[in-house]
């Protein structure tokens, strides 16, 4: 199963960096993730025993390397016992005593505890851009780079998320395809055989459905950590607004902000369910799998769980890529990556990064994403060309959002310290469940605007 041993990184094993106060702080405050860990349903129990050494036994008595792997808890569960069932197989030939812990509440918490502490966990799955610990991660460029030979150049997503100037801090698992949810057969009832092109027949069908008590369950909310800020900025790129332009300047003062704001409002009026500003993670699904709404953005954690237990629902509902606006067609994608802690050194240095050369390898990855079916798409040309995709048509959609999909600030050469607050302390979702509660754009657009110039007083 191994690859060639990746050669050993000693470069900064003795002088590692001491992780900023602040920066500790805001992650173990709860940062605030994309869709990948909080895909919006109720998380599946953890491995049986939590832990896991080699298949078949206790590890060796005299293991030369000992691994603790943080994992948050992926919502296809199926993805949980692939990684349980790969460490077990490959920590028996490598003789290396491998242990995970699954945590889908805790995990940052117990990732701030382990930085701080300099000890513990020695890999981790994270869901955001590694800016704000980067003195705590190790250098994975040469890691990516055989991967890069081996199966193509990373996603502008992927790449993005998990580089910083250039540098490799993460392997990216992939991306997180979130689609539109919808109810195929009362779209149908009221004359649309597929889901609508563009965001203003988008609304006219909501007013519609609306009127028939099947109103949209879109998130305008920030009280949804993932779901919340993927539907308003959505919506904001889609109507030609964003965060940051390139040279690292706001963006977001603009009159496409403006126009998304005020569409925002007539669609959360005329289209959408009252309770929408106020949604919390796991509502859309809940609503959705109970019959209460017509459509929602999420990826596939609510078909998947409706084709175990509502299969009529699942029968009746489809998915499909987001409308097109004025600014074009645009979703909003997750990445979700592995990163090695910098105080992990010696034998259990070489052994990690072995690891994660041979988990993310064509020898074993292909398997890994097709169990998702497409909760995960691939972010390298070599694995999509793979037999990966899920055979079920009504979960086609994922493939087209690849292109389509935009992470926070997606301008930015990487997340800059005030872009990951901004995205952490919700202001986007925030400044439109304002805008739909009030019914005043320009309001809400300003006192976002006073929000970012007081976090960005903070980096100053």
């Amino acid at each position: 199963m191994a690859n060639e041993l990746l050669p050993r990184n000693t470069s900064d094993a003795a002088s590692r960096r001491t992780l900023t106060r602040r920066g500790f702080l805001r992650l173990s405050g709860g940062m605030a993730g994309v869709a990948a860990l909080a895909a919006c349903t109720a998380a599946p129990a953890a491995p049986s025993g939590g832990a896991t050494t080699s298949e078949g036994g206790a590890a060796p008595a005299a293991a030369p390397a000992a691994l603790h792997y943080q994992s948050g808890s992926w919502f296809v569960p199926e993805l949980n016992d692939e990684i349980e069932r790969f460490a077990n197989e490959w920590s028996a030939e490598n003789n290396v005593t491998f242990t995970i812990d699954v945590d889908s509440q805790g995990s940052r918490e117990k990732l701030a505890v382990a930085i701080e502490a300099g000890e513990g966990i020695n890999l981790a799955q994270i869901d955001f851009s590694p800016t704000t610990i980067q003195d705590a991660v190790v250098d994975v460029s040469d890691i990516v780079g055989a991967l890069v030979d081996e199966q193509g150049d990373f996603s502008p997503a992927a790449t993005y998320q998990s580089t910083i100037d250039g540098v490799w801090y993460a392997v990216p698992f992939g991306e997180h395809p979130r689609m539109i949810n919808y109810r195929e057969d009362w779209f149908a009832e009221v004359g649309y055989d597929a889901f609508p092109s563009t965001w203003d027949e988008t609304l006219e069908v909501g007013r519609l459905l609306k009127e028939r008590g099947q109103p949209y369950g879109w998130t305008l909310s920030e009280q949804a950590s993932a779901d919340g800020p993927a539907a308003c900025l959505a919506l904001l790129w889609s109507f030609g607004g964003k965060e940051w332009n390139a040279d690292g300047s706001l963006a977001l003062d603009s009159q496409e902000t403006v126009d998304a704001l005020n569409f925002a409002i007539q669609f959360y009026n005329d289209a959408c369910d009252p309770a929408s500003t106020s949604y919390q993670e796991a509502t859309n699904n809940q609503a959705f799998l109970g019959g209460q709404i017509s459509m929602t953005y999420n990826v596939n954690t609510i078909y998947l769980p409706a084709l175990e237990s509502n299969p009529e629902l699942a029968e009746a509902m489809n998915h499909a890529i987001p409308p097109e606006g004025p600014g074009g067609r645009y979703g909003f994608t997750g990445v979700a990556e592995m990163i090695l802690l910098k105080h992990t050194q010696g034998a259990d240095l070489d052994a990690a990064r072995q690891f994660m050369a041979d988990f993310f390898s064509l020898e074993h990855y292909p398997d890994f994403i097709k169990l998702g079916q497409s909760y995960l798409i691939p972010a390298t040309p070599g694995l999509a060309a793979l037999p990966v995709w899920p055979e079920d048509p009504k979960l086609g959609a994922a493939r087209d959002m690849g292109p389509l999909g935009l992470l926070y600030g997606y301008e930015l050469p990487f997340p800059n310290e005030l872009a990951s607050a901004v995205q952490t302390q919700l202001i986007i979702p925030k400044m439109f469940s304002a805008a739909c509660s009030s019914g005043d754009a320009e309001t809400a657009l300003a006192n976002a605007l006073d929000e970012i110039a007081s976090l960005e007083s903070q980096f100053s």
